[in-house]
């Protein structure tokens, strides 16, 4: 099987931020009735969404209710989401959740898009996702 190389471009609405905050997150499971909750680390964060480790996988289109802490900012932000994408990362049982953010205050969008902001400003601007962490996927044949 030979594998291709495919150049991708980082076509998303709104910047984002290599960080690792701290989530709390509650699923509700429809077939038990009963809420997962948990915490884990953000991978990458934007004002439309974020990404996070995960040692379970959640169902794709699942919606997830949110609470992050953002040390930066001094402030925690509240958000619903939904789960758009599941993959597995390499070590067992680890999953890479990215969810889009479905409701989000606009005050805590804010504080998101002002980090971003401050960052990009900052000698830490090399923690915003560009291009070229991005650019290429290889695919299986």
């Amino acid at each position: 099987m030979a594998e291709k190389k495919y150049k991708m471009h980082n076509t998303r609405a709104y910047p984002r931020l290599k960080a690792s905050y701290l989530v709390k997150y509650m699923l509700s499971d429809a077939g038990s009735g009963h809420e997962i909750t948990g915490t884990a680390n953000t991978r990458d964060i934007s004002p439309g969404g974020l990404r996070f480790w995960l040692n379970e996988s959640f169902p794709k289109n699942a919606l997830v209710r949110l609470q992050i802490l953002i040390p930066p900012a001094g402030q925690s932000i509240s958000a619903f989401a939904k789960v758009v994408r599941v993959e597995p990362e390499g070590q067992e049982n680890i999953h890479s959740v990215s969810l889009s953010f479905l409701e989000i205050s606009k005050e805590d969008q804010q504080t998101l898009r002002d980090l971003i902001e401050r960052i990009a400003g900052s000698p830490d601007r090399h923690r915003l996702i560009d291009d070229a962490d991005v650019s290429v996927r290889k695919i299986k044949e």
